[in-house]
């Protein structure tokens, strides 16, 4: 009963000062917002949804070529907030128009804010598991003060609600594997349905299903059928949530498109040349405008691009890139292989340390984002480095220590972290099999706290004694008291 009041009161705390710190962020501070247009149409969509029921009211190609469940979420935002203006409502003065659309900005930014209130809960929910609450409760408050989160909740872009959505689906897998055997069955097609939720959002997790397959025969050393039967019940769960948007896909378009129309898209710009690392610019760009207008013409037989010809013709872009893709792969495999690990590189190794630039750069009301920021070979001189290097040397520390912790845990063959580390596997692997770009590195954050509190976690009953003054120090306290150093500072710098 005691350790469950600690729980709720770390808790608790935890959802205070996140919400706090992001909603100060947000009503204070500039937000990205559409990030110059790099945050995509999510939001355009979900105005769309609000009004007319569709996510698109143009095509059936913008009706499959985004994910749906973001614009899902911002549609239920605007209608819970209640404020948005009747289609084709006339304003007294562009004044008007401005604050409304600045009130409906603020609704949205906030409750992404409060989306990251409670993925911080539960990843405290989940570390406790298997460390010391106190251990978790200070990885916890890191990753809830983490400046970079706290400014993808003020940006239209679907990082801080995949978050959310991956760190309660890795609850939900965690505690029900770990469960009694009753109702085991129900249970893994409830933590399969979840997940299903999470591939509507970004459908990476597709293949997540094979990790929950070997999450199994390592758990419990499982014989392969009873594996498979726990596997296909999950496979099961995820495909009753997946299900119903692949058929209104299929009934739109006629084709097999289980959540959205790019992955041939994707597969085919890790097949077609050598992309160099580059984690702060925008690499599509450049591969589009290289090789990628080619097949543009011939689809469409257009000569200049244009972005609503690229959306109405994407089955017809999808089939052409896949044959593209193929024929790459039969021509030149060693490009391939060559981005491949180049992605598995940039995604274990790197940030886009460059939106802590561009967040301190448009807190003067006279800068705009430009788009060509992110363009390969711009120096990004727009803003000082100073906080945005501080913070990728911050991931960079994070990194080392997770590492360590998965080391450690693989040692001793502790399974605490496997459901996490099969997961965050699943998310690396989806990524280097086809592409990586500026926007997707947000998904392994979570993952760097959890492995670093294993770390940290590990030294909390060893101790060192220190010369001359003779006291006993715990090697835990010392390396999770300069994390919150480092983090508060970081915060400080960046968000206040």
């Amino acid at each position: 009963m005691f350790l469950l009041k600690r729980q709720v009161a770390f808790s608790l705390i935890l959802f205070a000062v996140t919400l706090c710190l992001g909603g100060f962020s947000i009503l204070t501070n500039q937000q990205l917002h559409y990030m110059g247009g790099m945050a995509e149409e999510y939001f355009d969509m979900a105005v769309s949804l609000y009004y007319r029921g569709k996510l698109s009211a143009d095509s059936i190609g913008a009706r499959v070529f985004r994910p749906p469940a973001y614009p899902f979420f911002i549609a239920s935002v605007l209608r819970i907030w209640g404020g948005m203006p009747e289609e084709g409502e006339v304003f007294d003065s562009r004044e008007d128009l401005e604050q409304k659309q600045q009130a409906a900005y603020n609704a949205i930014c906030l409750a992404q804010c409060i989306l990251l209130s409670f993925s911080t809960v539960v990843l405290f929910l989940l570390m406790s598991r298997y460390m010391r609450l106190h251990s978790a409760f200070v990885l916890a408050f890191l990753f809830g003060c983490n400046p970079y989160l706290l400014i993808l909740c003020g940006l239209f872009h679907y990082g801080v609600f995949h978050i959310f959505l991956t760190v309660c689906s890795c609850y939900a897998l965690s505690g029900f594997i770990d469960s009694r055997p009753e109702w085991y069955g129900i249970k893994m097609i409830l933590a399969g349905a979840i997940w299903g939720l999470t591939t509507l959002a970004r459908p990476m997790t597709l293949i997540l299903p094979a990790f929950v397959f070997v999450m199994f025969l390592i758990k419990f050393k499982l014989s392969w059928r009873l594996g498979l039967k726990w596997s296909v019940l999950f496979t099961l769960g995820m495909a009753l949530v997946v299900a119903p948007n692949t058929i209104h896909n299929y009934y739109l378009t006629g084709r097999f498109v289980p959540v959205n129309a790019q992955g041939s898209t994707a597969l085919w710009a890790g097949t077609v040349t050598k992309l160099q690392r580059s984690p702060n610019h925008f690499r599509w760009w450049g591969l589009w405008y290289k090789d990628g207008m080619a097949v543009f013409r011939k689809v469409t037989g257009a000569e200049e691009y244009s972005y609503s010809e690229y959306v109405n013709n994407i089955i017809e872009h999808g089939d052409e890139f896949r044959r593209e893709a193929i024929k790459n792969l039969r021509l030149k495999p060693g490009v391939y292989c060559y981005n491949v690990f180049g992605n598995f590189i940039t995604f274990n190794l790197d940030i886009n340390s460059v939106f802590i630039k561009v967040f301190g750069a448009i807190q003067d009301r006279d800068v705009k984002i430009d788009k060509g920021w992110f363009k390969v070979g711009h120096p990004q001189d727009f803003y000082p480095s100073f906080e945005a290097n501080a913070f990728k040397y911050y991931i960079y520390l994070l990194t080392l220590f997770g590492f360590a912790g998965v080391c450690i845990a693989a040692k001793q063959k502790d399974k605490s972290l496997l459901v996490a580390g099969l997961v965050y596997l699943c998310f690396c692997l989806a990524h280097c099999l086809t592409y990586m770009d500026l926007m997707y590195y947000y998904i392994k954050v979570p993952f760097l706290y959890i492995f670093t509190g294993y770390f940290i976690n590990a030294f909390d009953r060893c101790f060192v004694k220190v010369p001359v003054v003779g006291w006993k120090i715990s090697p835990a306290v010392v390396l999770g008291g300069l994390m919150i150093v480092y983090g508060v500072w970081l915060t400080a710098a960046i968000i206040l």
